[in-house]
């Protein structure tokens, strides 16, 4: 079975190098690979509004983005990459007690979408590109409020049973957006399977309201919250690259 694998994949191997070689492409590559990048998004109101519910403010300084994609340069298309990628960050807020309860908070961002770009050859190794990613995600506002002598899991059920209340709370708060990322890009091609690439971009994100964890739509929410912001990457990339 693995010697078959071994075999089809070689098969594969040898299919595409023919066709990026053909005279009729004047340029052809497929790979993926990881990224980390940076984002700041602006998250002011957010941090106003939880500074109310006496949770520390989140940093402003940005994130750390993971995630990964996988491109193509389009055959006969002279230029065109094509690809589809996926990022994502958490920031947590420092936890401080007040009185005997514990409170924190998290923001969560996750996304994923098509990306189309242009590629100009600068030279042999290095290529500069400029396109967009256009996608859909998440924007989570996570809140947690805890009680020291919670986690008795007969008293977890006897609060549901008995109709009682908790000074134990956590909530959900999540937007559902659609983005544009407009990016600039430079490609250093290190070896003929490596594939490095730096990208920076803004996001402009349009959401289509708020909801918790149970599906509630959310009313009264400020109208500036969104995952807008700047966003650098660096990504590593595997694959075959005929120049």
């Amino acid at each position: 079975m693995n010697k078959s694998k071994i075999v089809i994949t070689f098969l594969i191997w040898i299919l595409l190098s023919q066709i990026a070689n053909a005279q009729f492409v004047s340029r052809f590559s497929i790979f993926g690979g990881f990224t980390a990048g940076w984002y700041i998004p602006d998250i002011s109101t957010i941090n106003t509004e939880l500074n109310k519910a006496g949770i520390p403010s989140l940093n402003t300084d940005g994130a750390v983005t993971l995630g990964g994609h996988g491109y193509l340069d389009v055959p006969k298309v002279t230029g065109l990459r094509l690809g589809y990628m996926g990022t994502g960050f958490t920031l947590n807020s420092n936890q401080v007690s007040s009185g005997n309860l514990k409170k924190k908070a998290s923001l969560v961002y996750r996304m994923g979408g098509l990306s189309a770009e242009y590629v100009s050859l600068l030279g042999k190794y290095f290529d500069f590109t400029f396109g967009s990613n256009f996608g859909m995600g998440s924007y989570t506002v996570k809140l947690f409020q805890i009680d020291p002598n919670y986690g008795n899991w007969n008293t977890v059920f006897g609060e549901i049973g008995s109709n009682g209340s908790s000074q134990t709370i956590s909530r959900n708060l999540r937007q559902t957006f659609y983005t544009i990322q407009p990016k600039v890009g430079i490609g250093f091609q290190a070896k003929s399977f490596l594939y490095f690439k730096f990208n920076t971009g803004y996001s402009f994100t349009f959401d289509s309201g708020w909801e918790d964890e149970n599906g509630i739509e959310l009313t009264n929410v400020p109208g500036n919250i969104k995952a807008n912001g700047f966003f650098t990457d660096l990504s590593v990339n595997l694959g075959l690259f005929f120049r």
